[in-house]
């Protein structure tokens, strides 16, 4: 093919933006340059062998229709832009008798870019789009065609939107904010496909910084997923047809398998071995021994984090977003609809932007959002500002996560998660707590207003998670299908479900742990401890709340709360100050933290610390 051909001319003019298609030229070109349409074609197939865009073609995607909404999907047919690029060397070569098959290899190639520049998009509205159609459509473009005058402004073009998205999209450790956490896997699979055309190409699509962030994605996407391969948060798998969620999985697994083959982190491949042994590495494996990264994460620029005791799915992990994930046309939750239906309406929703999901044994118990209601003398509270995160610890002993939220009426809730990794206990718990604080002249005492505080919470239990209740006791055991998986322990109730309270009550409801507490004072605090141990789920277990002391007083549990927890031969104790921390004493254990969990030793009396919080500055 030589540079002066017209059928040359007029696809380099195209490719450059210099032209628009036109068909009725293109037949004409065709019909009277056949010899030189054939070299074209015959030269663009070639090429895209070279780059073997087959694979590139059937592979990697992450595309479920609720990826995009219904406009994307219909006037632009996005989902369609780079499958059908990608397809054009398999058209058939024109006849000179047919010009409507002569048109077949341009008309693809000219819906895919009239598609693209049509799509309004911009990587703050949808980071996805930005990076499929502002880069990796000008790279594939690029690394097809490399002879044309227009390759080394669509490279630049591509670098260019690769270090944006890498840059804006990202934590800095590959991990999306927790609202366009969906977007990780289809961004990796980008990625992925990014850099299988630049190796068949022999061009490199972005420098060691970059190349790190796709790493650091790689992991995410590792730790961020369930063992069957769905995306935690995923709640559309449970409404999809078992075929098609099968495929989707299947997809999932293809993409990690194949973005870990452009990973250089060893770190990386031990992560994948370990919790997914069944993930076939292929050109990955090595004999280089590997030290595990961490498996807990925390994000306060995600959002996001993951309280983790281990790699493998046998162990459990509890991932949590404090900021409303964007939700998709046909995102349900399991068993229960709509997130805006959630068992609570709406407008008496406190706050509903904490996601949670619980994954042990490789099951998932409960995944979505937390929906709370909070009242204040009989008036509903709303959040002043989002939630922030106040503390984060991981360590050999447990991972621990507080986040924090303003609220009217100059209240506050702070919400704890502990996973103590040896034992196999979670803690969830909430304070609701007087935010006015002193001013530096003053002493910290407590403030003199007292309230009737009304707490109400609901956690969203995964389609297959049964609940037994006993009779007697006031704990609930979690099932998958029959199969005990977990105890919960309402700390703030009574033990036995006969001794005369007011303090709240534990429930199932309409596939959901409904939580209910009332006090009266100038707050409260709400904890569940989860026995995620299951050859401890038949052992003797009880709990008891104990009296906190301060200067030979007894401090009202308004103030200051503690408890001890016997599951078996554990013994644990919980403590939390309500109001300002100040030296106080329980059970012979004498302490200054706002937050304190610990193990207790029977024999000899001695408090083996797992976690403990300071009060703030």
């Amino acid at each position: 093919m030589t540079p002066i051909s017209p059928v040359f001319s007029y696809w380099e003019h195209f490719l450059s933006g210099k032209t628009a298609f036109n068909l009725m030229e293109l037949a004409r070109l065709a019909e009277s340059h056949p010899e030189d349409w054939r070299k074209w074609r015959k030269q663009a197939a070639l090429r895209a062998e070279k780059l073997n865009l087959d694979a590139y073609s059937k592979s990697l995607w992450a595309l479920p229709s609720l990826m995009l909404d219904m406009k994307l999907q219909g006037e632009y047919g996005i989902s369609m832009l780079l499958d059908t690029i990608t397809l054009l060397p398999e058209s058939p070569l024109p006849k000179k008798e047919d010009e409507e098959d002569a048109s077949h290899f341009s008309t693809a190639l000219t819906d895919c870019l009239f598609h693209a520049e049509k799509v309004p998009v911009s990587f703050e509205e949808n980071a996805w789009l930005y990076q499929l159609i502002r880069g990796e459509l000008p790279w594939l473009l690029a690394c097809l065609f490399p002879d044309s005058a227009a390759s080394d402004s669509l490279l630049t073009s591509a670098k260019e939107c690769f270090q944006t998205v890498f840059r804006e999209v990202t934590d800095g450790e590959g991990l999306p904010k927790a609202s366009d956490y969906r977007l990780l896997l289809p961004l990796l699979a980008s990625w992925t496909r990014v850099l299988m055309l630049g190796k068949n190409a022999r061009i490199s699509p972005w420098g060691r910084k970059e190349q790190s962030q796709f790493e650091w994605a790689v992991l995410q996407a590792l730790r961020f997923h369930r063992r069957d391969g769905a995306s935690v948060f995923d709640s559309s798998i449970g409404s999809m047809s078992k075929s098609f969620a099968d495929k989707m999985r299947k997809s999932c697994m293809k993409i990690l398998r194949t973005a870990l083959t452009f990973d250089k982190d060893m770190a990386d491949h031990a992560a994948a071995k370990a919790a997914f042994p069944r993930l076939t590495l292929q050109e990955t494996q090595t004999d280089r021994p590997a030290r595990l990264p961490e498996a807990a994460y925390f994000s306060e620029w995600s959002q996001m984090a993951q309280l983790r005791t281990k790699w493998p799915h046998n162990a459990p992990s509890l991932s949590v977003a404090f900021a409303p994930v964007r939700e998709f046309p046909g995102d349900e939750f399991p068993g229960l609809g709509t997130a805006a239906d959630a068992g609570t309406r709406n407008h008496d929703i406190t706050d509903n932007s904490v996601r949670t999901e619980l994954n042990l044994a490789g099951k998932t118990l409960w995944s979505g959002t937390w929906n709370t209601v909070l009242r204040q003398n009989g008036q509903i509270l709303k959040p002043a500002d989002p939630w922030v995160m106040t503390c984060s610890v991981s360590d050999g002993d447990a991972d621990y996560l507080e986040l924090e939220l303003r609220l009217t009426c100059e209240m506050r809730l702070q919400r704890h998660f502990l996973l103590a990794h040896k034992e196999r206990l979670l803690l969830l718990a909430d304070t609701l707590l007087f935010q006015k604080n002193p001013l530096p002249e003053e002493d910290a005492v407590p403030p003199d207003e007292t309230f009737d505080l009304e707490y109400e919470a609901g956690l969203l239990l995964a389609r297959e998670t049964g609940v037994q209740a006993d009779s007697e006791a006031s704990e609930l055991l979690l099932l998958h299908h029959k199969t005990p998986l977990a105890r919960v322990f309402p700390l703030f109730l009574p033990e036995w479900k006969k001794t005369p309270h007011s303090a709240g009550s534990l429930t199932a409801e309409s596939q959901m742990l409904k939580i209910r507490r009332r006090n009266h004072g100038v707050g409260l605090f709400v904890p569940l401890i989860f026995d995620l141990a299951p050859n401890r789920l038949k052992l003797p277990y009880t709990w008891r709340q104990l009296t906190v002391g301060e200067n030979r007083q007894i401090v009202g549990q308004d103030r200051a709360a503690a408890f001890r927890l016997q599951t078996g031969k554990l013994h644990t104790l919980l403590y939390r100050s309500i109001t300002p921390a100040a030296n106080r004493t329980f059970f012979g254990h004498n302490l200054v933290s706002e937050f304190f969990f610990g193990r207790f030793d029977p024999k000899t009396g001695e408090v083996e610390v797992l976690m403990a919080a300071e009060e703030a500055a």
